[in-house]
């Protein structure tokens, strides 16, 4: 099997220089979801630290792989290490329990834990909606999360649209950065 290259510098460049005004908007935009939790970073700055990364050769796209799809995981990658650094630290801060040693399984777990909570306060009282995200969250495909809630595919297609609809609204709102 051929070894996968990755785009050169110069190739990431040429890349940037490629993205027009929209894909430029649709990388923002898809970057709020995961820069809402992160203290003190934006969706820019996860593109500016993304761009950053590519141009010093610290981080690569696959050279078969979508450009615009390269740089969205990549962002989403950095986001995932900086919520991991903001856990890490507030735990090893929290005075309530000295000396917890925290391993990279624990703490996924509790960052999984913070977004799932997040996602539901976005659902609100939508307790079909709650009920199929945390099914979903535990990884239940939609055939089985039907059986278990007792309802019809429709019905779990149409929480679902509510749960897009949530996290879309709430992707809108204008923080207070």
């Amino acid at each position: 099997m051929a070894k996968t290259r990755n785009l050169t510098v110069e190739e990431v460049i040429d890349g940037i220089a490629a993205l027009t005004n929209l894909d430029l908007l649709k990388i923002v935009s898809a970057g709020r979801a995961w820069a809402a939790d992160l203290r003190s970073w934006s969706s820019e700055d996860l593109y500016q630290e993304t761009v950053t990364r590519l141009i010093a050769d610290q981080r690569h796209i696959p050279s078969h792989i979508s450009f615009f799809y390269g740089i969205i995981t990549i962002m989403q990658s950095l986001a995932n290490e900086r919520r991991k650094q903001q856990t890490k630290y507030w735990v090893d801060n929290d005075d309530e329990q000295p000396d917890l040693r925290v391993d990279d399984e624990s703490l996924d777990d509790l960052l999984q834990e913070e977004a799932l909570v997040a996602l539901q306060e976005r659902v609100g009282n939508d307790n079909t909606a709650t009920d199929v995200l945390k099914l979903c969250a535990q990884g239940y495909e939609p055939e089985e999360i039907c059986k278990s809630l007792s309802i019809k595919r429709t019905t779990y297609d149409s929480a679902r649209k509510r749960i897009r609809r949530a996290v879309l609204k709430n992707m809108e709102e204008p923080t207070d950065d």
